[in-house]
């Protein structure tokens, strides 16, 4: 079933809130959308329409500190890690989702595959 896209704000485990849009499937495997540091969530709609057509929710979500997410004193690249694992649980309850996402800086492409509790990462170079 496709809904229209959903504006959530998701508390984490430390009480910080994150900004999470979705929009697809609902009963889609979450795909996680990294768009680099800083960021606000925005669906970009080529994006969603692509995902939908392989039956993957997009998922999208405002980084510390940006639009209505909480910010994090002294917080690292490294900690995005723990944000993006709890949003797939904190969306659907699932423990399954896929990530993509690029980094404009170093144009470093991330694919990501969140399986709890671990995840796996593998990192592809772009030209």
């Amino acid at each position: 079933m496709v809904v229209a896209a959903r504006q959530l704000q998701l508390k984490l485990p430390d009480g910080r809130e994150l900004e999470v849009l979705t929009d697809g499937p609902t009963d889609g495997l979450p795909l996680i959308f990294h768009y680099g540091t800083p960021c606000a969530a925005v669906l970009f709609r080529p994006l969603v329409a692509e995902a939908t057509q392989r039956r993957l929710r997009t998922v999208v979500y405002s980084r510390p500190g940006y639009a209505t997410s909480t910010a994090k004193s002294g917080r690292s690249v490294a900690d995005a890690i723990a944000d993006v694992e709890a949003i797939p649980k904190g969306i659907v309850g699932v423990i399954h989702a896929a990530a993509i996402g690029r980094d404009p800086a170093d144009k470093l492409a991330h694919i990501i595959i969140v399986v709890e509790p671990h995840a796996s990462e593998c990192h592809a170079r772009i030209s």
